[in-house]
């Protein structure tokens, strides 16, 4: 049996940062969970709309948008996503513009944007590199800007060299269909090798969905990765609309432990034993989940352990810290699906700190104890409130993703060392 669930293309202004994304959890609770679960970055391989005119992403004369999709980023943050350029009209300069028309997608209404309110304007996620001239009232290419757009990347291309690492190139449509191809043939396979599953295929926006589990049971689970997009999406400044999977992001869900650790041994070559849930991130973008649905805690570890994938796949495919990366996806989970057994999990974190009075290589580690999750948690969260809106969470983040020193990138944002964001934490867990 197979459905599919498709998300609205309709355009969206929204505005972006840390404090936004607290303000979109609000989903009910479900139930808490343990400490299994785990993320496997892979090297190896697994898994219509109408085009108006022919895509350019490296167009130049701004004459030529008539008819292109865009979005647009104004001055203030907010986006404008995937709309239909209708009318320019010629500016003062060369290639320039004076003013733009356009309308959403399934729409004939047509809207006027002033210029002076562009900040960049994107085509399948490539920048244009424009500005606006207030001397000539035009929007035209910046060169300067391009430059120092490419400068930074280079910079990143440097800081990158001599690691597996990489920068993820935009996708074009075509791209994606044609991991969507490889995702449903590689579906079709898991299907061949587990006859004795009566599996479903729930097809969203974003995921293809895999699952034994009971219908009324999976729309919650989709709701949840639906929020944990939304949410990841604010924190790192990324349009909704836009589609960070590369094609979409594939999960598979059981209902039974026995049928997980089966799939995860035979198919996806992984001793899955004492985990509920793991994140198979490959090497050219492909993010796959797996998990089983168990007595309780399938929503936190489904949410933990998909937000793996989603960091995989921003900027970069460098890994964050240890303790970032899974208090990140431990803070997420508790915000959106809630539940007091995180909050548990901290107290505990927080009681083994003081009776060590240390969080010893807490912050270095390869091998971050379970016992700690509840510690990184809530330093992810005192980062967040320290954010305060101003875009130093991102900038962090940011940092990491283009391969700063991890504490010196801590620096930069915060202006914490290891040890001084530490004693931020005794001072928080000391507390009266």
């Amino acid at each position: 049996m197979e459905y599919r669930i498709q998300g609205s293309c309709r355009a969206r202004k929204l505005r972006f940062g840390i404090a936004a994304a607290l303000l979109l959890t609000s989903l009910n609770p479900l139930t808490s969970f343990g400490f299994q679960s785990t993320t496997v970055s892979r090297n190896d391989a697994a898994t219509d709309g109408e085009d108006v005119v022919p895509i350019r992403i490296d167009l130049t004369n701004l004459m030529e948008l008539t008819g292109q999709t865009i979005d647009i980023r104004k001055t203030d943050g907010e986006y404008i996503c995937n709309v239909i350029v209708t009318e320019v009209k010629p500016g003062e300069a060369p290639e320039s513009i004076r003013a733009l028309k356009y309308r959403e997608q399934n729409s004939d209404r047509q809207r006027n944007l002033s210029l002076r309110y562009i900040d960049e304007i994107f085509i399948n996620e490539h920048p244009l590199d424009v500005s606006y001239d207030r001397r000539k009232k035009s929007l035209m290419h910046d060169v300067e800007k391009r430059e120092q757009r490419m400068e930074l990347r280079a910079e990143i291309t440097a800081a990158l060299r001599g690691t597996n690492d990489k920068i993820w190139e935009p996708l074009l449509p075509e791209d994606h269909e044609r991991f969507l191809t490889m995702h449903r043939d590689w579906i079709e396979s898991v299907r061949e090798r587990m006859p004795d599953i009566a599996f479903s295929l729930v097809e969203t926006e974003y995921y293809l969905f895999l699952t034994n589990l009971p219908a009324n049971e999976v729309n919650a689970y989709i709701a949840h990765l639906d929020k944990m997009y939304e949410v990841l999406c604010a924190a790192f400044n990324i349009p909704p609309e836009r589609n960070i999977w590369c094609g979409k992001c594939v999960v598979v869900a059981f209902n039974e432990e026995s049928d997980y650790l089966r799939f995860e041994r035979g198919i996806m070559d992984v001793q899955a034993m004492g985990s509920q849930g793991m994140c198979h991130s490959y090497s050219d973008g492909k993010v796959v989940f797996a998990g089983y649905k168990g007595q309780s805690g399938f929503a936190h570890v489904l949410v933990h352990e998909t937000s793996h994938g989603f960091v995989h796949r921003y900027l970069t495919s460098a890994r964050l810290p240890l303790w970032l990366n899974e208090g990140i996806s431990d803070w997420l989970a508790h915000e959106i699906v809630g539940g007091d057994r995180i909050t548990k999990r901290r107290l505990y974190s927080a009681e083994l700190v003081r009776q060590n009075n240390s969080l010893g290589d807490f912050f270095t580690t390869e091998n971050l104890s379970g016992e700690m999750y509840g510690a990184a948690s809530t330093l992810v969260e005192l980062l967040v409130q320290a954010d305060d809106g101003d875009g130093r969470f991102k900038q962090y983040i940011d940092d990491l993703k283009r391969g700063k020193a991890p504490e010196e990138a801590l620096k930069d944002a915060f202006g914490l060392s290891y040890n001084e964001l530490e004693i931020e934490y005794h001072r928080l867990i000391n507390r009266p």
